[in-house]
């Protein structure tokens, strides 16, 4: 049983491909939030709504929005490293 908490830990291989899902990311973050990981939540309501986006406009424009949502996820796991 332990083994499977780590799965699914914040950290987790579970959680993991669950992020790396379109729109994951929305199905995980109250999980992080619920669990007292806000840096988590918020990195992976941010990501999880940038992949559901571009999945849904797919093509270049997707790529493009693929793009910069890996660059605003990049600016606030910054902004969340300085607090």
């Amino acid at each position: 049983i332990s083994e499977m908490g780590e799965a699914v830990s914040k950290d987790g291989v579970v959680t993991q491909v669950v992020e790396a899902l379109p729109g994951g990311g929305l199905f995980t973050a109250p999980f992080h939030a619920a669990a007292g990981n806000s840096k988590h939540a918020v990195k992976a309501a941010g990501a999880g709504f940038g992949t559901m986006a571009a999945a849904a406009v797919g093509g270049p424009a997707g790529y493009v929005m693929v793009a910069h949502t890996a660059a605003i996820n990049s600016v606030i796991n910054d902004k969340l490293k300085d607090n």
